[in-house]
């Protein structure tokens, strides 16, 4: 019983520490939008943005779990 609440108690930080990476992901995700979109406002003014935007949507990227059914626009050979 008491290998069974361990075992129990593990999962559920497992669980945690991956739900905790996917809303990072999300967040950086959103700062990047936000990022990019002040950035293509004024350029001059915020090139440092630009900076930002790349940043974020890096921890995004490499946090995030790939989709399944993303759809990235390519296509293989002859399917058209």
């Amino acid at each position: 019983m008491k290998n069974f609440s361990l075992l129990f108690l593990f999962m559920l930080g497992v669980l945690a520490v991956g739900s905790a990476q996917d809303e990072e992901a999300a967040r950086a995700y959103k700062k990047a939008k936000r990022a990019l979109g002040a950035y293509n406002l004024d350029q001059n003014a915020n090139a440092d943005k630009l900076d930002e935007a790349i940043d974020m949507i890096k921890i995004a990227t490499h946090r995030m779990p790939p989709a399944a059914d993303a759809d990235t626009g390519l296509h293989p050979v002859g399917s058209c």
